[in-house]
């Protein structure tokens, strides 16, 4: 457990939950409007709107993986940093988080459920038993917390990935498939105002697109005329006038692209950025001129930082200044409200000005470095006065054409953009992330400008003032997993009531807990904290003491959502030389791939901290052999879709399955573990035992699955090292003809990260042989590691592999704020 103090702590937990309850019982059709003040002034908006934000603070995810580009089957490595509030601190709301590996058609291939102490964590993720591709994937991370708010809140990460040996690059984009996207000042466009109006294009797959064009009237007459460059983005200025339909052309696409109708009424808020003078310059032209008063108001993440009432003149505008100084960098968002309090305009702004910037220096041992050479790398973080302070970090080092944060032409690392974009919610999206080095080579504020008119606005805050009810739809904090599920009675299945449900968990039901159902007939056991899984047993009696009921139980993340990605991204292969090139580092990586696996086994079947690698290079070629001949573990045997299995004994098919063994009744399943035991037997998602197997014909099951992969058995814990056994059933009942007075599942709980292969040559375990080569892409990735006052030093090797290394160190000091830094140095 890391010593990082926390700063959003338990205690606030209490307050959300008393919020939640208060909150819950305020909204029943009845109390919700006789409760409820009349929201009727633009102050009372205000006070409402930052309430609801201090007392709902928003969680947002930040993932640091150890590379931004990897070979098919390599282990992604990843910290985890999650902040809430407007300060930016450190979580302590949620302790469970999500991390899902997507590919590039929108398949999840992997999920993670990381535990957060104080809001950091750290773990890894793998490309399962999926086919060997080349693409764009997508890693994403939120808390179940984060569900309640606006999406963007969730973070997204693209990553690219190339399939060993088979070196490709992205094809040249098909042009005639662009589309286009029109973001209006305010989000109108307004007759006889002139607006600003943001245009993206994008390909099919979410690339950017440069294109050129022109904004034409109904009959042709051109009336404005744009350009996006290599960031997909532009601008351009139109004061279209009433009932003017509009539309965009391309020389790409014969087919005109259609604007958003022409408002008759309707606001516009102008903001410029005046770094002269230190100020926002704020710009209100209402459509049609009228004078009146409205009340603008800025924010940054439900904190108000400005407010003020503004006189309009007879034409309909007004002008207002705002401090920069005022505000914190990051996104910043001017509202406003007309003299009832109803929003009327908005504009977000990016807010880069950082007038308390950290420096984090970091000094490495030399320049150059021999093969398996020690380095030393000494890192300091002050504030702007000089002081030491403290902060929490990862570093990972890495090969430069694979590392983290690769330096743009003029040698300013890409991540010292994204430290400032660190508190905002655009990182959010896949296309920041993508855009932000070439931000570096254009007009840096312009474009992000453009590009924070393209986010969605984060409009929960305003959903809850004009619906409070909607805060009894709000899911609770997760501090652990949960259990679900119905009673119903035995005969006719109707809900049970104030049914006893009991809770058993442990091998020896050594922990037990008994909760009332609901109405509905509904339990919810939850906060469960476990690692790895647990064998939980649930027994239920009536209100009466009487036992024939019947036990529903809910998938565990039934809840959670699946999330969209751009279509695939076409690629091409390389030219032969670049190919004979990539065969060789595919060796090298999957040599590595192995070692790497055969340490994390070792691990978690010995619990050791450290372990000597002595395969001999005969053993080594024969499980890279294994490897590439795809015996890894984790087959799947359909057996509804083949007649000629369905007259087979349950042992036949379980035979059929690699790395199994049946002798008589008994089931092993090779994993490398040496206990002679059975296997975890699932059938329908429920354990049952070795002799209770026989009983199972092969004309009702419908897939056998076996997990043999380290990384598939630690869901499982230490029960798991001997392998599991999953058998689906047709009808998903589970044994045919038999009752059981009690269900029997496995709980997933928090995976455990899994060890860093980080070897070191001085005598200290784990080492490689000399007959090994170390050809590691990643030479060292340390997470979550705290810098004192005092400063840290991080120590690691080099491998056998010459070329250029960089390290890239990215945190968050205890009051929230980010720092990064980048170095290189050379192997020969």
């Amino acid at each position: 457990m890391n010593t990082f103090p926390p700063n959003i702590t338990a205690a606030l937990r209490c307050t959300l939950f008393l919020v939640f309850f208060f909150g819950m019982m305020a909204a029943s059709p009845h109390d919700v409007r006789a409760q409820q003040p009349a929201l009727s002034d633009p102050i009372d908006v205000i006070q409402a709107f930052a309430q609801h934000h201090q007392d709902l603070p928003r969680e947002q995810a930040f993932i640091l993986t150890d590379r931004e580009r990897y070979f098919w089957g390599n282990r992604i490595w990843f910290s985890a940093f999650v902040t809430a509030g407007a300060d930016n601190l450190f979580s302590g709301i949620s302790r469970l988080l999500y991390v899902e590996l997507y590919d590039d058609t929108g398949s999840r291939i992997d999920r993670t459920y990381v535990r957060l102490e104080n809001g950091s964590g750290h773990g890894s993720l793998t490309f399962g038993e999926t086919q060997p591709r080349s693409g764009t994937f997508t890693l994403t991370a939120y808390t179940s917390w984060m569900l309640n708010f606006e999406e963007n809140l969730m973070f997204r990460k693209p990553l690219q990935v190339t399939e060993l040996g088979k070196l490709v690059r992205p094809a040249e984009p098909d042009t005639e498939d662009i589309s286009l996207a029109f973001f209006p000042e305010s989000g109108q466009l307004l007759a006889g105002v002139t607006s600003e109006v943001v245009v993206k294009a994008s390909l099919p797959d979410g690339r950017a697109a440069a294109v050129s064009g022109e904004i034409r009237t109904a009959s042709g007459e051109r009336v404005a005329t744009f350009e996006t460059d290599a960031t997909g983005l532009g601008a351009f200025r139109i004061s279209p006038e009433a009932g003017q339909r509009l539309e965009a052309v391309i020389p790409q696409n014969p087919q005109p692209y259609e604007l958003a109708g022409v408002q008759q009424t309707g606001v516009r808020l102008n903001v410029q950025q005046d770094h002269d003078n230190g100020q926002f310059v704020l710009h209100v032209q209402k459509s049609g001129g009228k004078a009146g008063q409205v009340t603008v108001f800025g924010h940054h993440r439900g904190r108000i930082y400005y407010l003020s009432e503004m006189e309009l003149s007879e034409s309909g505008s007004g002008m207002g200044w705002a401090a920069m100084e005022l505000f914190p960098p990051g996104a910043v968002e001017f509202i406003v409200l007309d003299e009832r309090g109803d929003l009327i305009a908005r504009r977000p702004v990016l807010m880069l000005n950082d007038v308390r910037p950290l420096r984090l220096s970091a000094e490495i041992s030399a320049p150059v470095f021999g093969p398996r050479e020690q380095v030393r790398l000494r890192l300091n973080l002050r504030n702007e006065t000089g002081m030491a302070v403290q902060g929490m970090a990862t570093v990972s080092v890495s090969a430069q054409e694979f590392s983290a944060a690769t330096p743009t032409q003029d040698g300013f690392p890409a991540s010292r953009l994204k430290q400032r974009l660190l508190a905002d919610h655009l990182l959010g999206f896949s296309e920041p992330a993508l855009l932000l080095p070439r931000f570096l080579e254009n007009d840096m504020l312009t474009h992000a400008d453009w590009l924070i008119q393209t986010a969605p606005p984060q409009d929960f805050a305003w959903e809850l003032i004009s619906n409070p009810e909607k805060l009894a739809n709000i899911r609770l904090p997760e501090n652990g997993f949960s259990v679900s599920g119905t009673i119903r009675t035995g005969f006719r299945g109707r809900p049970v009531d104030e049914a006893n449900v009991i809770f058993a968990m442990g091998p020896n039901d050594e922990d037990l807990f008994v909760i009332d159902t609901n109405e509905d007939g509904r339990f919810l056991m939850s906060d469960i904290d476990i690692m790895g899984s647990s064998q939980i047993s649930i027994r239920a009696t009536d209100r009466r003491g009487r036992s024939n009921v019947r036990i529903g139980l809910d998938e565990q993340f039934d809840f959670l959502p699946d999330f969209e990605v751009k279509a695939p991204q076409p690629f091409v292969a390389v030219s032969t030389d670049e190919q004979e090139s990539a065969e060789r580092i595919a060796s090298q990586v999957q040599q590595t791939r192995l070692l790497e696996e055969q340490h994390i086994m070792a691990a978690m079947q010995l619990d050791l901290e450290a372990v000597t690698v002595t395969a001999e290079r005969e053993d080594v070629q024969e499980n890279l052999r294994r490897l590439a001949d795809g015996d890894v573990g984790g087959t799947v045997l359909r057996v509804s879709d083949r007649p000629e299995l369905q007259s087979l004994t349950i042992f036949d098919l379980l035979m059929r399955l690699p790395g199994v063994q049946v002798s008589g009744n008994s089931i092993r399943v090779r994993t490398g573990a040496i206990q002679n035991q059975p296997p975890i037997l699932l059938i329908d998602g429920a354990a049952i035992e070795e002799e209770l197997i026989a009983s199972v014909s092969a004309s009702d099951v419908d897939n056998i699955s076996v997990l043999r992969r380290p990384d598939q058995l630690a869901r499982f814990g230490a029960q798991g090292a001997t392998g599991v056994i999953s058998i689906r059933t047709i009808r998903g009942e589970g044994l045919p003809g038999r009752s059981l007075p009690v269900v029997t599942a496995f709980l997933k709980g928090f995976d455990e990260p899994p060890p860093f292969f980080s070897p070191n040559y001085t005598g200290v375990l784990p080492q490689l042989t000399d007959e090994t080569e170390d050809n590691r892409l990643t030479l060292h990735w340390q997470p979550n590691f705290v810098i004192r006052p005092e400063g840290r030093e991080i120590l690691f090797w080099t491998g056998d592999r010459p070329g250029t290394y960089c390290a890239t160190i990215e945190g968050l000091s205890t009051d929230g704020r980010a720092f990064s830094e980048h170095l290189c140095f050379d192997v020969e």
